[in-house]
């Protein structure tokens, strides 16, 4: 029996990162093995309009593009619980899924969140002030309230069952995917050291800071890309009294052939992040031969395996020591890129979205 499924898609708007890229990935999969079940895709925006040409090539899909601003939108479901999408889409619903933590509402509709990590919950000291005050009781409220909760790894299974007092079966894990990237043939030398990811104090940018500025190889260079969050503007005074200041370089966002650019011109690629729900980034170092230097915290072992070298994300000493490792040894290089490229076919976005799949229609009762 075919169901009817309404996905959010308003995180693919602007430069899509985090919640974007689960999206644009997922999705595209979806449309690949799916044949039997209806999509009903939406945005919304007062501003902002959505490339309809990106739009996967669902077999039978709707798309709405509603001229409604996100924070209105967001404030009416939310804490009313209303207009239900069902409404708006003019047809039955059986389930909505929305890619944040947040539920989706229709009237009939059973309803499926995925909730990635729980950082504004274990650090509301590093979040924004929208994160700190209505949203935890919020993302409380919803996430029991949910008849699905899928999430990305073991890690944040058990944060969502301490933390938010739910029932453990209606959690489902289910991993993240990549796809296989055209390799990037670049003369240039491999001359950085790279992080992929927003500036933000989660990202632990700080640590990361202090601990370049001590590491005993004085050639290399600290690459960051990604957009600014949280504590972007300390991070960059950090880093212009650091000492090193004409080696660190704040590249902004970048997707696409430019960052697979900065993969081919990286020696390593270093993860130094407080909490992470899964880590994208990691499997794109796999895929492009960089060997890895990761936090020891909370998911990034079940994602990176044995293709990374761990550190204490506290301890910017431990964190130079082992970039300075990496960076002179050639052996564990070579060693850390063979395991990287055995490990990364593990994750595909098609088994992400066969899994997916199968927890709308558990959650459907079929």
């Amino acid at each position: 029996m075919s169901i009817t499924i309404a996905i959010d898609c308003r995180p693919l708007l602007r430069r899509p990162t985090g919640v974007g890229i689960y999206l644009a990935g997922l999705l595209p999969a979806l449309a690949s093995i799916d044949r039997d079940n209806r999509y009903l895709l939406f945005s919304s925006s007062l501003r902002e309009r959505y490339n309809r040409e990106s739009l996967p090539a669902f077999s039978n899909s709707c798309f709405r593009d509603w001229y409604i601003p996100v924070r209105v939108l967001n404030a009416a479901w939310h804490f009313l619980g209303s207009p239900p999408l069902d409404l708006l889409f003019r047809e039955s619903i059986h389930i909505t899924h929305s890619p944040h933590p947040l539920i989706l509402p229709a009237r009939k509709a059973r309803t499926i969140v995925t909730i990635h990590d729980l950082f504004f919950l274990s650090h509301p000291e590093l979040v924004d002030r929208e994160m700190s005050t209505h949203y935890p009781a919020l993302v409380h409220k919803h996430a029991r309230k949910a008849d699905g909760i899928i999430t990305d790894s073991e890690y944040s299974k058990r944060e969502i069952i301490e933390r938010l007092q739910v029932d453990p079966e209606k959690v489902r894990i289910i991993p993240l995917g990549t796809r296989p990237l055209a390799p990037v043939i670049s003369d240039r030398p491999r001359d950085s050291i790279l992080f992929v990811g927003r500036i933000e104090h989660r990202k632990n940018i700080g640590n990361l800071i202090r601990a370049f500025s001590r590491m005993k190889e004085k050639d290399a260079q600290l690459r960051l890309v990604g957009p600014p969050g949280a504590g972007s503007s300390e991070f960059r005074t950090m880093a212009l009294s650091s000492g090193v200041k004409d080696r660190i370089i704040f590249a902004g966002y970048m997707n696409g052939l430019e960052l697979a650019a900065e993969y081919a011109r990286a020696r390593v690629f270093v993860f130094p992040s407080l909490c992470e729900g899964f880590g994208l980034p990691l499997l794109e170092a796999m895929q492009h031969g960089v060997p890895i230097a990761a936090s020891s915290a909370t998911s990034i072992p079940e994602v990176a395996g044995d293709a990374a070298h761990y550190f204490d994300p506290q301890q910017p000493e431990q964190i130079a020591s082992i970039l300075d490792r990496l960076w002179s040894d050639e052996t564990e290089r070579a060693a850390l890129t063979q395991a990287g490229r055995r490990r990364w076919p593990m994750f595909s976005w098609e088994e992400t979205a066969r899994r997916t799949i199968e927890t709308y229609r558990r959650v459907a009762g079929q």
